[in-house]
């Protein structure tokens, strides 16, 4: 149990080191109001950790899903 909240940890860790500048641009574009950008970001990344197993992703990057993730909220 406990590796694998570290692993889940590790996973929104790493998505917010890597997508999280940009998605909350793009949320905070897209709500314009902070608050509801920062929720909008925090919605895509359970969402994404949630579906993590099935997004097949292979080499390609998350980013593009994380984008696509508010417009379809």
């Amino acid at each position: 149990m406990a590796a694998e909240l570290t692993a889940d940890a590790a996973f929104v860790e790493g998505v917010l080191r890597e997508h999280g500048s940009i998605l909350f641009a793009f949320c905070l574009r897209f709500t314009g109001d902070r608050q509801r950008a920062e929720d909008a970001v925090q919605e895509v990344l359970v969402r994404a950790w949630r579906q993590v197993d099935s997004l097949e992703l292979g080499e390609r990057s998350l980013r593009p899903w994380l984008l696509r993730a508010p417009e379809i909220s």
